[in-house]
């Protein structure tokens, strides 16, 4: 990858409760290594690293701008095998632009790092 290239990151996320709990870091932990695998097979980028709580498990990977759709088609490709897709959330990030949801097709809302605070007061 040419490092002078904008940056464009696949987000793969999955809601849990809260912060998350010890099976939801070695879920992250895992997840991490089956897609750093998938990536590396055909040079298409690497895991970045993740994070967990407020109602989300990340998983960021850097991959080849110009080679991005083949990115994607490999996570998803790992996500069916592992049998996840149907929970996860994947978006695609451009540098600082907002992230564009990739998955579900018919998401219909904006991509959220984090689940929206509840409002107890109103």
């Amino acid at each position: 990858m040419d490092l002078k290239e904008p940056v464009t990151q696949l987000i793969v996320q999955f809601r849990i409760h809260g912060h998350g709990s010890i099976h939801d870091l070695d879920f992250r932990h895992h997840l991490e290594d089956e897609l750093r695998a998938a990536l590396h097979e055909h040079d298409l980028g690497m895991v970045d690293g993740g994070d967990i709580g407020s109602g989300s498990v990340n998983v960021f990977a850097i991959v080849d701008p110009h080679r991005w759709e083949a990115a994607w088609a490999a996570v998803r490709s790992k996500l069916i095998d592992l049998e996840l897709l149907q929970r996860a959330v994947v978006a695609r990030q451009v540098e600082d632009s907002e992230p564009e949801v990739l998955w579900p097709e018919a998401y219909g809302q904006d991509f959220r790092f984090w689940e929206e605070p509840h409002n107890y007061l109103a």
